[in-house]
């Protein structure tokens, strides 16, 4: 055995190199360091693409000497399982389980493994566009088949061939998502998604499994996924919106040595240069390292009739360092530091309620400096192949400031319209650590998969808004260089934030077809508010618990259907007539739907069916309506269909549709005060909150012949028409926009010029002109034609 291994070791070396998935003769080079025999099978599965299943409780004990050089499938396997009685059986889809001689074949769910440490959270690359597994939904390495919530993953590969260049252009073709809610790309202010038609910016935003407070910002360069997990999330991450949560996996180091560096100019004086490299400090791989960095230097997507072009500026850097000194114990440094000069447009609305082009700011006005840095890390060690523990920390600051120009009445006579100075600046200091235990066992026919954990957040903030007159602007021939008087400030408050969690969580897999998810959580929030103006200070204390439950069917065919009902919590600011606090909003959902994997392709598809509710919802009080009461309540219905594929003729699709019909069903009668009527919103539609939306995309990459190396991209996607007020009388129309992308390796021309890759990409192809409304004379453009030509060399 050891003779025939070494001579087709000897006969590999030689041999071509295959792609990421390669057939069971074909040969790769393969780096599996010696360990636990399951963790080593999972990083040779991850490393080889191919298909494979296995019962970790079967091979607790085991060890495998590993993995250094080139090897087919046949010969990685003979090598790995020398020795343990054990052997890789094929099917007639190239999926392999094991066997062994005293028990037979081991039937057991196929899992197609990424990359993952066995039972750990899933942080390593996705291989194509397809995604089979998330950390997201449960904080453990589960199929997404087994898991009773619809989420959606955008790998990397989908964010390096759509180019994407903001964080909310990541998420365009995901179902239930309305990504830009703001109007377009040079709308960057508050990254902010509507998902199931509920507003995600205060508690649906987090990076590496943390969250991340509003206002903070993103690069997609140096994201290596984003999950979107929809419905109520707050059994595993404490206060959160009902609608979900968009969860960005920050760039890790790498045990093998990869980098990439792109030059790209484009529309509105684009130019970008971007860095990516990482590999291991030493030959046993213990000390890792990865630098993504990114220079820009543009302005915002939007053309003006009168007025200076806004900046789109930006400077960003992560450094991150792996440290594993062991097979149990892994430590990631995580760190980066962002900054950016950005506007978004301000535009004259003119009384007709139609948008101009007629820039209402001065240069200087309305951009945002920002500055924000992230260190934290993400530890793991493994107690034995059944118990884990993990914790996770980020320590989060920035500083933000800007003072914008709005639009106030307009005289028709003098052509002249009055102009408001609006500013906000906003410091923050977070911390922000969870730290949980995972622990797997069977008893009888059932395997348990146990977490427990806790978590912490600490978040200091200071915010203040001011306000100020500023000149009158003619519209017919604006003059730029009128002086504008400081804004005062009317708020400035310091609000400390406290919150403490506990939860527990069971997955139950029966049978090794039913699973059954079950979770439970407390928390603990304590708030403080300090008025440094009015003087004073309020207090309040919430104390919630959240809970799921799901079950899922996974079928021998790939099928999965599920159930499942979850609840969700976030704190309400402010207090009634009476002074008293008010309680948290909450949310309660209801989710049905089936997910499908099949195995004559790498693919997944799901449907699933919703409704989620939001109670305790502010209302006008019927006594006073200068107050609030907690009578209101949205509901939310809707379907969801998503499908994605990768196949291996160069065809790659990802297509979405969503329904979602949104309904205040309770809010208070209509309310008399003096001569003003306040109208019950009771039967509306909710803000902000379209019925429709369908995207697709389609890749096709020329496999052979001259046009080899050809890649070709073109995407589709359609927002319905929303309402921009709670008594649905202004509508935002419905549009739709094209996108597309060709690209070229040039190494098919020159092998010199071998990993040199040229890309153009197209956003709103056809230079669609659309608008978002907020209020009647509160409007955005949505982004013009962008064309970005990118060169990328990778070694």
């Amino acid at each position: 055995m050891r003779d025939h291994i070494a001579k087709a070791h000897r006969i590999c070396s030689d041999a071509q190199h295959a792609g990421p998935v390669f057939s069971h003769q074909s040969c790769r080079r393969l780096h599996d360091r010696p360990g636990p025999l399951g963790k080593v099978l999972a990083e040779f599965g991850a490393q080889s693409g191919v298909l494979l299943s296995f019962d970790p409780q079967q091979l607790q004990g085991r060890q495998s000497p590993g993995l250094q050089g080139d090897y087919s499938v046949q010969d990685g396997f003979a090598t790995l399982l020398a020795g343990t009685g054990l052997q890789e059986v094929a099917d007639s889809q190239g999926r392999y389980q094991l066997h062994d001689a005293n028990q037979g074949v081991m039937t057991l769910d196929l899992i197609k493994v990424e990359g993952v440490r066995t039972g750990g959270p899933v942080y390593e690359p996705v291989e194509g566009s397809v995604a089979t597994r998330s950390a997201v939904a449960t904080k453990t390495n589960t199929s997404l088949l087994e898991t009773p919530q619809s989420i959606s993953v955008v790998p990397r590969d989908q964010l390096a061939v759509r180019n994407v260049q903001t964080d909310a252009q990541a998420l365009l073709y995901v179902p239930g998502v309305w990504a830009q809610p703001f109007g377009g790309d040079q709308n960057q202010n508050n990254p902010f998604f509507c998902i199931r038609g509920f507003p995600s910016s205060f508690g649906g935003s987090y990076v590496d499994g943390l969250v991340s407070p509003v206002n903070y910002r993103y690069e997609p360069f140096g994201v290596e996924r984003f999950d979107v997990l929809r419905g109520p999330t707050s059994t595993l991450y404490g206060q959160s919106d009902p609608g979900g949560m968009i969860n960005r996996t920050s760039k890790r180091p790498t045990e093998n040595f990869q980098a990439e560096i792109q030059a790209q100019v484009g529309t509105f004086d684009r130019r970008q240069l971007a860095v990516d490299v990482g590999g291991p400090f030493d030959e046993q791989k213990q000390v890792l390292y990865r630098l993504t960095g990114l220079v820009r230097d543009a302005d915002a997507p939007f053309s003006y009739e009168f007025g200076a072009d806004e900046p789109d500026e930006r400077q960003f850097i992560a450094p991150a360092l792996t440290w594993q000194p062991n097979d149990k114990t892994s430590v990631t440094l995580l760190s980066s530091f962002l900054k950016d000069e950005i506007d978004a447009a301000s535009t004259f609305t003119n009384p007709a309620g139609e948008l101009t082009r007629i820039n209402l700011e001065q240069p200087g006005f309305g951009v945002y400096d920002y500055e924000q840095s992230l260190l934290g890390y993400a530890f793991q060690y493994q107690f034995s192949e059944a118990i884990q523990l993990r914790q996770n920390l980020r320590w989060s600051s920035m500083d933000l400031d800007t003072l914008g120009i709005f639009q106030g009445a307009f005289d028709e006579t003098n052509r002249t319209v009055a102009r408001e100075t609006f500013g906000f600046s906003e410091e923050r200091n977070d911390l922000v650590v969870d730290t949980h235990l995972e622990s797997s066992f069977v008893s009888g026919s059932v395997a348990h998969t146990l977490l427990v954990g806790i978590d912490h957040q600490h978040l200091d903030d200071e915010i203040v808004f001011s306000f100020g007159p500023a000149p009158d602007l003619n519209i017919d021939n604006p003059n730029y260089a009128l002086a504008i008087p400081a804004a005062t400030p009317f708020s400035q408050s310091d609000i400390n934030s406290r919150n403490m969690g506990i939860y527990l969580q069971e997955q139950a897999k029966i049978n090794h077809r039913w699973v059954l998810t079950l979770g439970a959580r407390y928390d603990d929030s304590r708030v403080t508010v300090k008025d440094r103006l009015a003087g004073g200070k309020t207090r309040r204390e919430d104390d919630e618990l959240s809970y799921r439950a799901g079950l899922s069917h996974v079928g021998k065919n790939g099928l999965a259907p599920y159930v499942s009902f979850a609840t969700s919590f976030f704190p309400a600011g402010g207090v009634d007539r009476l002074g008293s606090a008010f309680e948290p909003t909450t949310g309660k959902q209801i989710e049905t739907g089936l997910k499908y994997r099949p195995t004559g392709f790498n693919g997944f598809f799901y449907a699933s069916l919703y409704q989620l509710t939001r109670q305790n919802v502010l209302t006008p009080d019927p006594v006073d309506p200068n107050f609030r009461v907690q009578s209101g309540e949205v509901r939310s219905k809707g379907v969801e269909l998503e499908g994605s594929m990768d196949l291996n003729n160069g065809l790659s699709a990802t297509v979405s549709y969503t329904y979602n019909d949104t309904e205040v069903t309770k809010d208070n009668p209509v309310i008399v005060s003096g001569a003003v009527a306040v109208p019950s919103n009771e039967g509306k539609s909710a803000i902000l909150a379209p019925e429709h939306l369908a995207s697709a995309w389609l890749n096709y990459k020329v496999q052979n012949g001259a046009s080899q190396g050809l890649l070709l991209g073109a995407g589709v996607r359609y927002v319905g028409a929303s309402f921009a007020d709670a008594q649905n009388t202004i509508e935002n129309r419905s549009y739709t926009l094209f996108d597309a992308v060709i690209s070229y390796d040039l190494g098919q021309i020159d092998a010199a010029l071998r990993g040199t890759t040229l890309a153009i990409n197209a956003s709103n192809l056809f230079d669609k002109e659309y608008t978002t409304c907020f209020t009647r004379f509160d409007c955005q453009w949505g982004s013009e034609r962008t064309i970005l030509a990118t060169l990328t060399y990778q070694w």
